[in-house]
């Protein structure tokens, strides 16, 4: 064979391979890789006894049947059913969508359970159940049949939140939380709602829990809570319970304690606490050497909200690399905790050097130049020394013209940022002059500011451009006569309130336009304050009810029929 036919013949068996490879190829496709990633959260197709099942007699086992595989793990804790079960269960899963719970011990006769998941079952994708599913069933012949509804609100979006029922009755209540765990709760779902189905007929006092170490009792300090407005009484007339509405708060009983002291300058010791104080004029401080012979009595305490646990302690110049001690006496927390020990002490090193800043103001608020100033605005001054009161309230002005000269109040909380709160609201479209009379002014160590005269002008919203929300909260009971109505932007954060009588036109007025969200609190004891309870020395927190959609506002025009209905029955 010549060698020319020898190649034809190679290249013929070489063609034949290379098609046979290439159909081989297009009839296994593969799917290809990556793709949306799986979004879709599981849900619960099956189970046995079947929903709303009665007479089930002594059954062994609960059976689910999940729509997809499941993390294993994520079922731990995130189970129950009420009544609980004495030695609860015994978990065998059928591969990893369809598991069984094994009772340890018998049901009880004539009994309605309820059996639930909890939202942070997974699935292998980390796909978490939207809401708690519930699945009731009955020993005896019927389902018990009323139901209590709600929802937890708080300034974060509520996470692994409980609703602790505990039936009873008058004082039995007042320490269960504390004490015992609830016989009935569910869970909160995504949307921060919840629902109790198949309870008994009764009295119950219901909590919201952030329940962080899921031991079912209340944790105080570290556990958030919602506390009722009231009690919930269920009958053959009433046997549903709707708009059960709680606000996530933390309670505080420990009281403030002194963190640290430090001398910032030789006229200058800063403490700082445990945690924000409430700032009170009738408050002392003294500073005594480390040999205790000598008082030191300071000038000035100044205290800025903004920082809220550091207090400012201004004295004559303190001696360097020498030891002090300091005594506060007569201080609280946010919450009104004050030490058991009357006197709080803490220790510093003073240091070297004399405080050579010049005095200078630093800025104003509204600043230089600002339109559409509300018209509840307060005034301030900031500066880089503290100022004498005095003689601050002597060098400043607030003038809407010439000779129309503004009166109002001053906060001297914060030395170095006085407030002037002007007692009526600032007039519409206005443009306003901020006048400070440095000749005038010293710090509280008696030094002066240059000789001149600063200015500083704004101008307030023009009322054309504003607009308004108006609408009635209605009430069931007669002894709810005012509301605080609170409107909140969303452009911004900006917050707006007024006060109203029940079942007569409330108006929000002065609001720039935009979308708000709104709610209303029945203010029961009238302190014009939003009071969420508390469990100790017991408080029930006052009743309220958030909008679900925007309320949008217009410029010159009044939004009316925002209307809020205190309703809690019906399903």
């Amino acid at each position: 064979m010549s060698l020319k036919m020898k190649f034809v013949q190679i290249g013929k068996i070489g063609l034949l391979f290379g098609t046979i490879l290439l159909v081989f190829t297009c009839a296994h496709k593969v799917a290809p890789t990556g793709g949306p990633p799986d979004k879709t959260p599981p849900q619960v197709l099956r189970s046995f006894p079947a929903p709303d099942s009665v007479n089930v007699g002594q059954i062994e086992f609960i059976e689910i049947e999940f729509s997809e595989a499941i993390q294993k793990t994520s079922l731990l804790r995130n189970y129950w059913i009420v009544p609980e079960i004495e030695n609860g269960f015994r978990i065998k899963w059928k591969g990893n969508r369809r598991v069984r719970f094994y009772f340890k011990s018998n049901l009880e006769p004539d009994q309605t359970y309820l059996f639930s998941l909890g939202t942070n079952i997974k699935d292998l994708h980390r796909n978490a159940l939207t809401d708690p599913f519930q699945l009731a069933f009955s020993t005896g012949a019927s389902l018990d049949s009323a139901s209590i509804s709600g929802g937890v609100f708080a300034e974060q979006a509520p996470k692994n939140v409980y609703i602790y029922a505990y039936p009873g009755s008058g004082g039995a209540w007042q320490d269960s939380l504390l004490r015992e765990r609830a016989r009935y709760y569910t869970q909160i779902g995504k949307d921060g709602f919840f629902r109790f189905i198949r309870l008994p007929l009764g009295n119950y006092r219901v909590f919201a829990l952030q329940d962080k170490d899921f031991d079912r009792t209340y944790s105080v300090g570290s556990d958030g809570i919602g506390i009722p407005f009231m009690d919930v009484h269920l009958d053959s007339v009433h046997p549903d319970f709707a708009n059960l509405n709680f606000y996530l708060i933390e309670e505080d009983t420990l009281p403030p304690q002194i963190r640290s002291a430090k001398a910032v300058t030789c006229r200058r010791v800063d403490i700082r606490f445990t945690e924000p104080l409430r700032f009170s004029r009738t408050l002392q401080v003294q500073i005594q050497d480390s040999s205790g012979t000598k008082t030191i009595l300071p000038r000035a305490i100044s205290f800025d909200e903004s920082k809220g646990d550091v207090l400012t302690v201004l004295c004559d110049s303190l001696p360097a690399e020498q030891s002090f001690l300091i005594t506060v006496r007569t201080i609280s927390d946010l919450a009104g905790n004050f030490p058991a020990d009357s006197a709080l002490t803490g220790k510093f090193v003073g240091v070297a050097g004399k405080d050579t800043m010049s005095a200078k103001i630093t800025g104003f608020h509204p600043a230089s130049g600002t339109s559409n100033v509300p018209y509840d605005s307060d005034i301030r001054v900031s500066a880089n020394v503290p100022l004498d009161t005095a003689e601050f309230q002597k060098s400043f002005v607030l003038r809407s013209g010439e000779n129309d000269t503004t009166v109002g109040k001053f906060d001297f909380r914060n030395l170095f940022q006085p407030v002037f709160k002007p007692d009526t609201l600032l007039k519409k479209n206005t443009t306003y002059t901020i006048e400070l009379h440095l000749d005038s002014l010293g710090t509280v160590f008696a030094e002066p500011f240059p000789d001149t005269v600063l200015q500083s002008q704004f101008t307030t919203y023009d009322w054309a451009d504003l607009g308004e929300i108006s609408g009635v909260v209605r009430v069931p009971d007669s002894t709810w006569r005012q509301a605080i109505i609170f409107a909140r932007s969303l452009r911004g954060d900006h917050r707006y309130q007024t006060v109203s009588e029940t079942g007569r036109e409330y108006l929000l007025k002065y609001l720039p336009a935009g979308k708000y969200l709104l709610h209303a609190v029945i203010d029961r004891n009238r302190n014009q304050r939003w009071d969420k309870g508390q469990t100790v020395e017991w408080q029930f927190a006052e009743p309220f009810l958030f909008r679900p959609d925007t309320v949008q506002v217009r410029r010159r025009w009044t939004r009316q029929g925002i209307d809020f209905r205190f309703n809690f029955q019906g399903k």
